[in-house]
């Protein structure tokens, strides 16, 4: 989505933060069955959205859970 957003080279006039337009996701993750309620997860979603801008915008930020997995000090 972000790659097709950034291929249409939107020109976004009164932004202050980027000459065009571009998308940030914040993500928030609820399993299936589990205990929880629509406003907790609406929170954490907007929390992430908030650190994917504060990353730069033109990001995804979501648990830590999603995000791949490191293979720091690993050998071939």
């Amino acid at each position: 989505m972000r790659a097709a957003v950034a291929a249409c080279a939107i020109e976004h006039l009164y932004s202050q933060a980027a000459r065009v337009v571009t998308i940030s996701i914040g993500l928030a993750v609820l399993d299936p069955g589990a205990e929880g309620d629509f406003e907790a997860l609406f929170q954490e979603a907007d929390q992430a959205l908030y650190r994917a801008k504060a990353a730069g915008r033109n990001q995804v930020a979501g648990p830590d859970a999603l995000a791949p997995p490191s293979h720091e000090g690993e050998t071939a």
